[in-house]
């Protein structure tokens, strides 16, 4: 996924030493130059002014070429990574302020703010929610009690399903395609009635590391060279991982789903129209 961050969450995730889960959850994070600059103000922390004349590798750099048509009623950071995230058809923008998250959803991006990317990082077992949390509201950034206690309810729910899940299968394969995810194998029949569905689910590695991601399940055309294939083995369930890299679902990873999500996968009725 390719996001790109406005000033906000850069500065708070820096001040609670989580801005490493970045690069773990986005596969690219762009960030205009404006936003570098703001981030260097004399008024801002020293650490954080130290990390932005200093950025970390993975942190893409650059002007948008244009200017954001609503520009005239945002900030100069907020403008450019509208921009930018215009020009490179970013998934979403790293954004907290309100008009900024309005304007940006108006014109048709996802947008995500500080504390969704701590929900996110806690569901990848990047951080303790309540600890990180606890820590932001030590600092200048604005949340009311109602908000840090929806997202703890929600943290509580998150794991609480987690325990609840089942083994789904174990990976044999899977293939990246590019900008979309991981395609797990093996794949499955096609139930009869089968409807596609997202859900998340937890991805348990061979060296017994694990953490949530969230998977489609779908119905899915396999091109294969053999035009006498069957049916069934042309169409089939598979599940892909969108926000997920090659690399981080290993040979041998087990896939924990639902108990809803595995009895509609492997129900025996099969689809006998295909």
């Amino acid at each position: 996924m390719i996001v790109v961050s406005d000033t906000s969450p850069l500065n708070y995730l820096v001040l609670i030493n989580a801005i490493d889960v970045l690069p773990k959850l986005f596969r690219e994070i762009h960030v205009p130059s404006t936003v570098m600059l703001e981030l260097q103000h004399p008024r801002t922390p020293n650490v954080v002014k130290s990390w932005a004349q200093s950025p970390p590798a993975w942190l893409l750099i650059s002007a948008p070429h244009a200017t954001f048509p609503a520009a005239v009623s945002l900030d100069p950071g907020e403008a450019q990574a509208l921009a930018l995230a215009k020009e490179l058809n970013a998934a979403a923008v790293l954004i907290d302020e309100k008009k900024g998250r309005r304007i940006a959803r108006e014109q048709g991006f996802t947008t995500l703010g500080t504390i969704t990317i701590l929900e996110l990082a806690a569901q990848r077992k990047l951080l303790d929610l309540k600890s990180a949390l606890d820590f932001l509201q030590k600092t200048s950034f604005q949340i009311t009690k109602n908000y840090i206690d929806a997202a703890l309810e929600r943290d509580a729910a998150r794991k609480l399903a987690e325990m609840q899940r089942v083994e789904l299968l174990t990976v044999l394969d899977s293939f990246e395609i590019k900008g979309r995810g991981v395609v797990l194998m093996p794949s499955f029949s096609i139930p009869r009635g089968w409807k596609d569905r997202i859900e998340t689910v937890t991805i348990i590695k061979p060296d017994g590391d694990h953490y949530e991601a969230s998977a489609q399940f779908n119905m899915t055309h396999f091109s294969l060279t053999d035009r006498t294939a069957p049916a069934d083995e042309r169409y089939r369930v598979a599940v892909m991982l969108p926000d997920n890299r090659k690399e981080e679902v290993p040979v041998g990873s087990k896939i924990m789903a639902s108990q809803a999500a595995r009895d509609a996968v492997l129900s025996r009725k099969l689809d006998s129209n295909l």
